[in-house]
């Protein structure tokens, strides 16, 4: 009921507005203007229709006589309508037709008082219940389907049913599954498929349609069922332009579906597998004996190809024309119901000749009655050569036994013999070997030998033995093989055999003992060296019961010897001068080694020594101290007189390992430490020197890969005029720029390129750039560039220069070439001929680091240098230090009478600079004046530097 009057119905026109109006009549919905005792004063021809009334029979006419059902519905409506209330769902009849009628306060000055207005809902309550019709036909064809829907929003969020949350175990009004609640359904190895599946979906707006579990509940515990196969399908709804306003979706059980097309294809697999690893060929006939089925094992034994494999064609086609009437008897009492069996001989397709055991059975069908055959033919072709064979070897067994110079003797269960050739006949020819004779007495044996006959004869399994015979002074190989009657037993003279083998045992023992021998020496190798550790370290390791024996103290030491300078005596007096030292250091280290030690060479001048039995690292620190003692007295080779040192890293068991290979490398690693900390040493394996190797294996292996993928760049630092503060040249200084580390400058780097040869490509790759962007300065600027004393010792370093100068177009007179003291030290001839040629090229040559290595005034005699640079360690003293003043005043001094320039490095300072110009040097290099800078800075530091220089 409504208050207020339906506002369009206030706007009808009244009585005398509406006469002749046809918008009145036009009104889709029956209209009946009526008084306040419900007579009516006007009906429209809608409402006349609806009540079956002409509209002026109905004029004056109660309205309650229009509808007599609805009598006391209507005239308990009419006084709340006439009080303002409008009131609805006034039911008019209850036949088929289904009539509502709402009445409307509507008074007018023509006595109007209210308006009916009335409404067939007859279609509208047909449709409604349709659709409870449909919607229950929808429910049950659910839940009779399997099928348990839900939805989504565009964006997949789904939206799930109670009928699919109670499948999986979401019941209860607080069962509402969440977007969590929908993956965490899923079987966890289908998660990810489907996600990947639904995320394609909802991407793309094409269907989804994909098989997974889903944990499924019963009586609202969860899991109860574990899992279950279900089919899941959504599909988009769009709207008029297209877009995805939700996604439908079902799950459908598809479990049991499922696991029966599982079994069944587990079923034909297995039959599969059971007829297609068949050794026999398996065929399938029908009544009339063609062929409905032949498994690949038959194909490949009737050799037939792919466009011939019987079917459909008589079975015996493909039989000898000899041989069909036994087949189609075969065929002929299987279709009676019996089983069959015949051997045939048959050719395959290709022609090999096959012999078949061929058995025919009937297959019956519903009625019982034969249906189809079964054919199943086994290849017997081995069997029955085999018989063949047998029959011919019998027929010449007896000759080879007669012609064999083996003594072959049959005997029977009572050790009586029943047979014997002529070779055992005449073993023992005086005795008289005769058939019936007993076989013990005839051929006497050891006991332990009358064992192994009586075995086989027991157990019927052969026996094979050798014995010595001492009547006939030969070794006797026997065979006794047990047979049905008793024992067949073959004697065989193996005595040169014998002879032979052990010859042949000797040599290889001798083999093995050369193996692991050291020729040169006569020291053991490093292949006897690793058994003879392994087996003290096995012998070390100490059983539970020995635990308290007191020798679990004990340690052994692995020395890893390494000669220093070898390589120059090989290279200087050659390989046979290097020979004769290698046997005079094995004599010395015999004589440095206890009688329990083991020494080795490994190869080249590297040795090593096991010493066991130790009380600690004192004792293996005595022996490698002898050692060095004994290899620092001069060798006499050749009447030459050597000088060498040696370097040893030591191992102990346990504390640096406890299996062979880890000792030896745990030394290996402590050699190598030895020789870095400047040879003639011994050094004890620690852990942070592995890690320091590595450290070097790092950069050696990162040096290679710098050089191919050109990580290496030059930075310059200016030389600068002492008196004018202009700059004069430049020294060019590497750099590596390493991908995730940044840049490494060469005091860490370049030792590392030196001990791996590296020092030589990339001094030719500084040498050629140095060159290169030298050639972009202002003439008159020039470029040092540093030498390693590597270089010099690999004697292309000339050919290098000359190159560099060719292909880059730099005048000669710009290029200085830096080495240090240390270059001059050994093989003076050579070497002052390189600095000769390299002269010869024009370039300048320049010492550097003066003063801090060796001695090297007397090449400044047999050499003139064309600089000498200062090291920093005496200018970082100026002008306070008068040791340091001292020094650089001498050598400027000596410049101004040799006529070579001096350079001051270091200078960082005001003082330091002032200090040197007043003592004489003529260029000074340092801080002061700028760091080494990339070559892009260098056109500007050279403008900066053409000023005046401070002071």
């Amino acid at each position: 009921m409504h208050q207020t009057p339906t506002a369009e119905f206030d706007r009808l026109p009244n009585r005398k507005s509406m006469r002749g109006n046809a918008l009145f009549d036009a009104i889709p919905v029956g209209i009946a203007i009526l008084d306040h005792r419900l007579r009516c004063l006007r009906l429209n021809r809608r409402m006349a229709a609806t009540a079956g009334l002409s509209a002026a029979t109905a004029a004056g006419l109660p309205f309650t006589d229009v509808w007599p059902e609805a009598e006391d519905a209507l005239l308990a409506a009419a006084p709340l309508a006439l009080a303002g209330t409008v009131v609805e769902g006034i039911v008019l009849t209850d036949s088929e037709r289904i009539l509502v009628a709402a009445l409307h306060p509507h008074g007018d000055e023509d006595g109007a008082a209210l308006l009916c207005i009335v409404e067939d809902r007859t279609a509208l309550r047909r449709c409604e219940d349709e659709l409870r019709r449909v919607e229950e036909l929808h429910r049950h064809t659910l839940e009779l389907s399997g099928l348990y829907p839900w939805s989504s929003t565009p964006d997949g969020t789904p939206r799930t049913t109670r009928r699919w949350r109670g499948r999986i175990g979401l019941v209860g009004e607080d069962g509402i599954a969440t977007a969590q609640d929908w993956i965490a359904a899923l079987h966890p190895d289908d998660r990810r498929p489907f996600q990947a599946a639904w995320a394609y979906a909802l991407t793309t707006g094409t269907a989804l349609e994909i098989d997974l579990r889903l944990r499924v509940g019963g009586d609202g515990v969860r899991d109860r069922e574990g899992h279950r196969w279900f089919r899941r399908r959504a599909s988009a709804q769009r709207d008029g332009d297209g877009r995805i306003v939700q996604w439908y979706g079902t799950d459908e059980d598809v479990h049991d579906r499922k696991m029966t097309e599982a079994a069944l294809r587990e079923s034909e697999s297995f039959a599969r597998q059971i007829l297609d690893n068949s050794p026999e060929c398996l065929k399938v006939l029908d009544m009339e004996g063609r062929v409905t089925f032949m498994n690949i094992p038959g194909v490949h034994l009737m050799e037939l190809d792919s466009s011939n494999r019987l079917m459909d064609q008589p079975w015996e086609s493909v039989w000898p024309e000899e041989r069909r009437p036994q087949l189609r008897a075969a065929i002929d009492a299987a279709r009676r119901g019996e089983t069959a069996r015949f051997l045939g001989f048959c050719p395959t397709a290709k022609g090999t000749p096959k012999w078949w055991d061929n058995l025919i059975c009937p297959l019956p069908g519903p009625d019982g009655r034969p249906q189809r055959l079964l054919a199943i033919s086994r290849d017997v072709s081995d069997i029955q050569l085999a018989r063949q064979t047998l029959e011919e070897t019998t027929a010449l067994l007896s000759g080879v036994l007669e012609s064999t110079t083996d003594a072959v003797v049959f005997v029977d269960q009572d050790w009586r013999i029943t047979y014997r050739n002529p070779a055992a006949a005449a073993i023992h020819e005086g005795q008289g070997v005769r058939l019936g004779g007993d076989f013990f007495g005839v051929f006497p044996q050891q006991t332990e030998s009358r064992g192994l006959f009586r075995k086989a004869m027991a157990d019927q399994t052969p026996a094979i033995f050798e014995e010595y015979v001492a009547a006939l002074g030969e070794w006797t190989e026997v065979h006794a093989f047990p047979t049905a009657q008793g024992l067949s037993v073959f004697f065989r003279d193996v005595t040169e055999r014998r002879r032979v083998e052990e010859e042949r045992r000797a040599t290889q023992e001798k083999i093995a003992r050369l193996a692991r021998l050291d020729s040169l020496t006569g020291l053991s190798n490093r292949l006897y060296f690793q058994e003879r550790l392994e087996e003290a370290l096995h012998d070390a390791t100490p059983d539970w019961g020995e635990a308290d024996s007191g020798d679990t103290d004990r340690v052994m030491a692995v020395h890893y010897i390494d000669l220093d300078q070898f390589k120059a005596v090989n290279d200087t007096l050659g390989h046979p001068a290097g020979d004769v030292l290698l046997r005079q250091v094995a004599d010395r280290l015999r004589g440095c080694i206890g009688a329990g030690d083991l020494i080795s060479r490994f190869g080249g001048d590297e040795f090593a020594i096991l010493q066991t039995n130790l009380w600690g690292a004192a004792e293996a620190e005595d022996l490698a101290r002898c050692i060095i003692s004994a290899m620092a007295e001069p060798f006499d080779v050749d009447g030459a007189q050597i000088q060498t040192g040696t370097s040893i890293g030591i191992a102990l068991s346990g504390r640096d390992g406890v299996e062979a290979d880890a000792l030896l490398k745990a030394a290996d690693i402590a050699l190598y430490r030895a020789k870095a900390d400047g040879r003639n040493t011994h050094r004890f394996f620690a852990p942070e020197m592995a890690e320091r190797l590595k450290v070097f294996h790092d950069l050696k292996l990162g040096l290679h890969e710098a050089l191919r993928r050109g990580e290496f760049e030059l930075h310059y630092q200016p030389l600068v005029g002492a008196g004018d503060g202009h700059v004069r040249g430049f020294e060019a200084l590497i750099r590596w720029r390493r991908p995730g580390r940044g840049l490494i400058g060469p005091a860490d780097f370049i030792p590392v390129a030196e001990e791996t040869g590296l020092i030589g490509p990339i001094g030719e790759w500084a040498l050629r750039a140095a060159c290169r962007e030298a050639t972009r300065w202002p003439d008159g600027i020039g470029v040092s560039v540093n030498v390693s004393s590597v270089q010099f010792r690999g004697r292309g370093l000339v050919e290098s220069v000359r190159q560099a100068l060719a292909e880059t177009g730099l005048v000669p007179g710009r290029l200085e070439l830096e080495i240090t003291e240390s270059v001059l030290l050994q093989d003076d001839d050579t070497n002052l001929g390189t600095l000769r040629a390299l002269r010869a090229l024009g370039a300048r040559i320049v010492m550097d680091d003066f003063g801090t290595g060796y001695s090297a005034l007397g090449y400044l005699c047999r050499f003139r240098f064309d600089k000498v640079k200062i090291d920093r360690s005496f200018v970082a003293n100026l002008p306070d230090c008068d040791g340091s003043t001292a020094v650089v005043q001498a050598v400027a001094g000596m410049g101004r009478t040799l006529g070579v320039v001096i350079t001051a490095e270091g200078v960082e300072e005001q003082t330091q600079f002032d200090a040197v110009r007043n003592l004489g040097c003529q260029e000074v290099q340092g801080y002061l004046f700028s760091r080494p800078v990339p070559a892009a800075e260098v056109p500007a530091l050279i403008a900066r530097l053409r000023k005046p220089a401070a002071g």
